[in-house]
């Protein structure tokens, strides 16, 4: 039982892993898995991989929207994501499943 937990505070870690691409603006890219559970329900899952390809740290906000159409996604105000990267790095990023549009915002002082 020890090692179950070990594992699954191993796997909520923040990871950061080395840019290896053309340097270039910050960007974001998405990913969405999607797949039934055993009780045959469709399941979604967004990770979108923030890129700091420059040499300079980047300090921003990644803040997300929901959809704009039913009831459920109106009483969700959006997830908000203060992001600090190194220089050439990489971090992934999982979204709520109601935030449907993000953005990198600047961060305001």
């Amino acid at each position: 039982m020890r090692w179950v937990a070990i594992l699954l505070l191993a796997g909520c870690a923040e990871t950061i892993v080395p840019y290896v691409g053309p340097p270039g603006p910050p960007a974001i890219y998405g990913r969405e898995l999607l797949w039934l559970d055993l009780e045959g329900k469709l399941r979604r899952e967004t990770t979108l991989l923030v890129t700091n390809p420059g040499d300079g740290e980047l300090d921003t906000v990644l803040e997300c929207s929901p959809h704009g159409h039913g009831h459920q996604s109106r009483n969700w105000p959006g997830s908000r994501f203060t992001i600090h990267l190194p220089p050439r790095s990489m971090m992934p990023v999982l979204l709520h499943p109601r935030d449907h549009l993000c953005e990198l915002q600047p961060v305001e002082q």
